[in-house]
């Protein structure tokens, strides 16, 4: 009595065999119907369904790109620029603050770094031209500083810190070096 793996082993071997014809037709003979006949109308209708849902698919992602493009430059230059600036004062700040003390929270804030800066990329390629460039790195420089400024520690009542000042105006001109590129790029856009 044979065991079933050698039948089905015989059964495959007799289905490789077959052979089947395909009818070929030239692009001029196209009137809207393809002529094929027999068992692969249902699979070519099949085949067309999904090639149709890609399509679709694609446009989604295209009528979409108007929202994603900001969302992930935000994410990286804006919140990035800011989980950068914290992380470099907790690391390597001068404070009283004290630093993560296990990698997890160190992994996360990398990975964040990379997730974001992958994305941007995806979404809107290298920055190119001085005024992509400065933009980008206004609000790059202006969120690091920030968010690197809430690790130095404050003066006592009636001192200043200089570093802390510093930090400051330097957020403040990155962030007016963006706000003035940008509106120089809608002023040309309009003329």
């Amino acid at each position: 009595m044979p065991c079933w793996c050698s039948v089905l082993r015989v059964d495959v071997m007799r289905r490789a065999k077959e052979v089947k014809v395909i009818n070929r037709w030239k692009a001029t003979d196209f009137d809207g119907e393809i002529p094929i006949g027999g068992d692969d109308e249902e699979m070519l209708g099949t085949a067309m369904k999904m090639a149709n849902g890609v399509g679709q698919l694609q446009g989604i992602v295209e009528d979409s790109m108007p929202l994603v493009r900001p969302m992930a430059w935000f994410s990286f230059y804006g919140i990035g620029g800011a989980v950068a600036g914290n992380t470099a004062m907790m690391y390597l700040g001068d404070n009283d603050a004290p630093a993560d003390g296990d990698f997890k929270r160190l992994g996360f804030r990398a990975g964040y770094l990379l997730a974001s800066g992958l994305g941007n990329l995806m979404a809107n390629g290298v920055p190119s031209g001085i005024g992509e460039i400065s933009r980008a790195g206004g609000v790059g420089v202006g969120s690091f500083l920030l968010a690197a400024r809430r690790g130095v520690p404050k003066p006592a009542a009636g001192r200043t810190n200089s570093l802390r000042s510093n930090m400051l105006r330097g957020a403040i001109a990155g962030y007016t070096v963006a706000g003035v590129s940008y509106g120089i790029t809608k002023i040309k856009e309009k003329f």
